[in-house]
């Protein structure tokens, strides 16, 4: 194998025929008389040529969450290898996120919007990082961030807007790394911005229409 003709001087690309017998995940390199399996991806165990297979509690997908029984059926994952939508409209009613307790990390995108049930974001409390943006819109009911505590880094931009209840983001305290924008947008009851003391630095900043907002400082600590 790897060599044709009479004397093995013409390369066979193993490569052009069922990916060289790589893994699907993989890539199939040619080589001269032979070939090569890149290796799996992030969140996966073995090798290109073996086989990949998922790491036990990483979850690949994009996930979108509408009622508690969606959340449900989260409840096994640690990371989340893609991106996760809690868009809590539907029955049975999505009032808690505490079957999400033990997610560390959302290598993708985290959006949480128009779930009018939850109050706080309890649950979510061994949430270290989201690799994509977080974004946090119009649920009507959210009076703080609680449950955030845990969470250093969003790699993409924070978009917080549109509560009409939210009074702090202290749930933000261990956060200390946005790598895009902060966005804190239309928040009525919303007093200051505390919970974001520990923010080294962002790409840009937003901060507007907040009527109860009289206290940036935290900003600046």
């Amino acid at each position: 194998p790897g060599f044709a003709d009479e004397v093995c001087s013409a390369n066979i690309n193993e490569c052009a025929t069922n990916n060289g017998g790589c893994d699907g995940l993989t890539d199939c390199a040619d080589t001269d008389g032979g070939f090569e399996c890149s290796p799996c991806p992030a969140g996966y165990n073995g090798d290109g040529l073996a086989g990949c297979t998922p790491m036990e509690g990483y979850c690949h997908g994009d996930f979108v969450a509408t009622n508690a029984t969606n959340v449900l059926e989260l409840a096994d994952c640690t990371v989340i290898v893609g991106d996760l939508s809690i868009v809590g409209s539907q029955f049975p009613v999505l009032s808690s996120l505490q079957a999400l307790e033990g997610l560390t990390a959302v290598w993708g995108d985290l959006r949480i919007q128009t779930s009018y049930a939850l109050i706080h974001l309890a649950g979510l409390s061994d949430l270290e990082e989201v690799g994509g943006h977080l974004t946090l819109v119009e649920n009507e009911n959210l009076v703080d961030l609680a449950g955030l505590e845990g969470l250093q880094v969003v790699g993409g931009t924070l978009a917080i807007e549109s509560h009409m209840k939210l009074a702090n983001v202290d749930g933000l305290v261990s956060l200390n790394w946005v790598g895009g924008d902060l966005r804190v947008v239309a928040n009525e009851k919303l007093a200051h911005l505390d919970g974001l003391a520990g923010l080294a630095a962002v790409e840009t900043l937003n901060v507007g229409n907040n009527e109860g907002l009289e206290d940036i400082s935290g900003l600046f600590n």
